[in-house]
């Protein structure tokens, strides 16, 4: 066996042999959130809502892998665009410690300022910019200079202190705190959450759970009224077939393709209408798909020794090859453009060493093509 053939025996980048710069099927959020999302106008409504009328607490439930998390994404997104008007910060409470929580809250609100002033003059010991700064902040609130001191040290254990800052800020501008997974949080976030909402202060707060999560776990012992109630519970096949449409093309290839409208179907019939079942499905397919190809493809190299030789391809024609040369001779490479109604369609690479052209190679047992000067 070649290093050719055995090359072409084993891939790791399978996606590229689709066409694809990368894996469109991957189950983590893609961004920009709001082209990825499909299917989910009401509940996108429905947050829309939640904000405008300032209510302070809902929920979005559903069961895991329906979409909870890339709706929490896509109002992160959206209401990025709003930053005079609100801070909003995103926990994942399925990858967060005990401590970790209240770090996260006062990373995500502290200003360009604030950041600044820690790394700059705290962690870099570059005092001249303290009264910089400080002039600039102290507008709006006065915090401590030891408040800075204990985050530049990554000290977060004087819970009052960081609850006064925090009080402090949101009576300036609101917080709208989503909370992905939030059954995971720690008995001690969910308490601060609580008492941020006895304060009575800009403090708004959305979290994603699934409906058994709600029934038994720490966010029923917040004790704020769900003003939202969100439930996805099924996604329709258009938007599902939306959904890997808009995936497949941000990636690079077109349409659904490899896969047809029956298969895509049944693939979602498998995957019990569930998103993220149906992603896992459609990447163990796509790589079963594209195996097929690379052992599909010919193993004998081509070679062209001067113009007017013949190309006569034995069977699908891969993407991209090199041309061997013989001794003396200059490398070439062909580019061969695969489509269903003429295959074996292919053209010389442009800005490559040779100065020829393959003028078409038509579908036939033995096509043939010839290469012209330019």
């Amino acid at each position: 066996m070649t290093q050719a053939q055995r090359a072409k025996a084993f891939t790791l980048d399978w996606h590229k042999d689709l066409g694809w710069s990368a894996n469109p099927f991957t189950t983590e959020n893609l961004e920009p959130a709001d082209y990825f999302i499909c299917g989910l106008s009401n509940e996108q409504q429905q947050l829309n809502y939640f904000v405008i009328e300032s209510k302070t607490f809902g929920t979005i439930t559903s069961p895991p892998g329906m979409g909870k998390s890339h709706l929490l994404r896509w109002l992160l997104y959206e209401l990025g665009r709003y930053r005079e008007r609100y801070r909003t910060v995103l926990i994942d409470g399925a990858r967060i410690k005990e401590r970790d929580f209240l770090r996260q809250l006062i990373d995500g609100i502290l200003s360009a300022h604030e950041h600044a002033l820690i790394k700059a003059y705290y962690k870099l010991g570059l005092a001249s910019l303290v009264d910089i700064v400080l002039s600039k902040i102290k507008k709006d609130y006065s915090p401590q200079d030891t408040f800075y001191r204990k985050l530049s040290r990554d000290d977060y254990s004087d819970e009052r202190l960081m609850m006064e800052f925090l009080i402090d800020k949101l009576r300036h501008k609101p917080l709208i705190l989503l909370l992905d997974n939030a059954a995971g949080l720690p008995d001690n976030s969910v308490k601060l959450i609580h008492t941020l909402f006895e304060r009575d202060i800009g403090f708004h707060v959305i979290c994603a759970l699934t409906p058994e999560q709600l029934k038994k776990g720490a966010i029923a012992d917040i004790g704020e009224k769900d003003q939202l109630r969100i439930d996805i519970r099924e996604l329709p096949y258009p938007s599902a077939r939306e959904m890997i449409k808009r995936r497949i093309e941000f990636f690079g290839g077109h349409d659904i393709e490899p896969f047809h409208d029956v298969e895509l179907a049944s693939i979602w019939d498998e995957a019990k209408k569930n998103p993220k079942t149906m992603l896992e499905l459609c990447s163990t397919k796509a790589v079963g798909a594209a195996l097929r190809r690379i052992k599909e493809r010919p193993t004998d190299n081509l070679r062209i020794n001067r113009p007017g030789d013949r190309v006569t391809p034995t069977h699908k024609t891969p993407n991209e090859f090199l041309i061997p040369p013989q001794k003396g001779d200059e490398e070439y490479h062909i580019n061969v453009i695969d489509r269903a109604a003429d295959p074996f369609d292919v053209k010389v690479i442009e800005n490559q060493p040779a100065d020829f052209v393959v003028k078409e190679v038509r579908q036939k047992k033995k096509g043939s093509a010839h290469l012209l000067k330019k």
